[in-house]
């Protein structure tokens, strides 16, 4: 009689389980994806809001996510990520009279194209969402976010962070008696504080002065849209203009045109060129907008054949800019010479070799460090015949010895290879001559 596996039982329900599992994990999987996802997408949401914020706003903005991560090993692994960027706490100054590059630092300035209640609104969105993440990815997105504020950034919240870090330690220490506070702080008080009321008093003249051009902006503004829309026009009608309508008065004020300027450029950005020719018949408001994002489009379409050139120089492409006086050449030479002539440099032209291996180890980390490959490192492949790298004879006066590398180079390694072996011969061999005194 054969037996088979069959025979000892039915496993229709095993095998049945066996691939409930399987669908189970396939959904899974895709799940994960698609939170990725959708992570992806918020993110850069959030990074699209954080470009407009003033540095006041962002540094209040960072500081209230690091402030709200309350693991300790979090926060000093954070900590080790910034060391290295916070640089020497002493800087270098450039050797030149004039210097266009100021040193880094937070300026004064607003929130572009963002209202107040708007961008109040979407922090407290975007706040809820990082604080929901676990702490190691928190960490992962701040840093993406410094890396788009800069060096500045960096440096005016190492302390606070910091700071921040001890209180959590001396916290753990007392949590025995004092008990654990997890309480997050609210998003009202500790982002969305108007940086107007807490800077800049309002008996400053400086702010009264403020105050005057904000009220005449307002009104320039309120001007502009009664010439383009007809807001604020009399609804009176004369007798003898019943019959007559103006062009102005005649066109329609939709919602779309009540949207930010740069909201309707995404969406019209949507649109090929001939459309977007037929829409500017359509009014002034429309016109004024295509007639932007073609020039805009134009714009971009020139600077992706720049990009493409290689090695291309800016004041080739600048029109209009004035020839360097011979001083600011002599300058520029200096700054760029080093303490290296030029008759000395080694002329060698760029190869794949140059790329060091700090860049070749961080593949998978291109989006944190992708402006590293921006650098230009020495050339490994070094000309031995240029002036700066050939040996010279060394002359010892006192003996009468002159020694020339180049020459004897092959007889010293001869002599320390046969020096070498008979130390070598001398201090191992054996004989029977030697062991005779035994």
């Amino acid at each position: 009689m054969d037996y088979n596996l069959e025979s000892y039982g039915n496993f229709d329900n095993e095998l049945q389980a066996l691939e409930v599992e399987a669908k189970k994990k396939k959904i899974l999987k895709s799940q994960e994806e698609w939170n990725e996802h959708l992570t992806d997408l918020q993110f850069s949401c959030l990074c699209d809001c954080f470009l407009r914020l003033s540095w006041y706003q962002k540094k209040r903005f960072l500081l209230s996510i690091i402030k709200n991560i309350k693991n300790v090993n979090i926060l000093v692994r954070f900590i080790g990520y910034l060391g290295p960027l916070y640089g020497k706490m002493a800087c270098y100054s450039q050797v030149s009279a004039n210097c266009k590059r100021p040193s880094e630092q937070i300026v004064v300035d607003h929130n572009r194209s963002l209202e107040w209640d708007c961008l109040k609104s979407t922090l407290c969105v975007h706040f809820q969402w990082l604080t929901s993440l676990p702490p190691y990815r928190q960490i992962l997105l701040i840093l993406a976010l410094l890396q788009l504020a800069g060096g500045s950034m960096v440096r005016k919240i190492y302390l606070p962070v910091i700071n921040h870090c001890n209180k959590q330690l001396m916290a753990e220490e007392t949590a025995n008696r004092m008990g654990h506070n997890t309480e997050v702080e609210s998003v009202e008080r500790v982002i969305l504080v108007n940086e107007d009321n807490v800077k800049y008093p309002k008996d400053h003249p400086c702010t009264v002065e403020v105050e005057k051009l904000k009220k005449k902006w307002d009104d320039l503004i309120k001007k502009y849209r009664q010439d383009i829309i007809g807001e604020g026009q009399s609804t009176k009608v004369n007798k003898k203009t019943k019959k007559t309508k103006s062009k102005a008065s005649s066109e329609h004020m939709d919602y779309f045109q009540t949207l930010p300027i740069w909201i309707v450029k995404k969406i019209l950005n949507f649109l090929d060129i001939k459309s977007l020719h037929n829409m500017k018949k359509v009014g002034k408001y429309w016109a004024n907008a295509c007639n932007d994002l073609i020039k805009d489009r134009r714009m971009r379409t020139t600077l992706n054949k720049l990009i493409l050139i290689n090695d291309i120089d800016i004041p080739e492409i600048s029109d209009g800019s004035k020839a360097l006086t011979s001083r600011q050449r002599r300058l520029h030479g200096l700054m760029n010479r080093g303490a290296v002539l030029n008759e000395l440099r080694p002329k060698v032209k760029k190869s794949l070799q140059t790329r060091t291996c700090l860049l070749t180890s961080i593949d998978k980390t291109e989006e944190i460090c992708r402006y590293i490959d921006k650098f230009l490192v020495f050339p490994r492949l070094i000309r031995e015949d240029v002036l700066l790298y050939k040996p010279y004879p060394c002359l010892l006066k006192d003996l009468n010895v002159i020694l020339d590398v180049e020459n004897d180079l092959m007889n010293q390694q001869a002599t320390l290879s046969y020096s070498l072996s008979q130390k070598l011969s001398d201090t191992f061999s054996i004989s029977a001559a030697n062991l005779s005194d035994w």
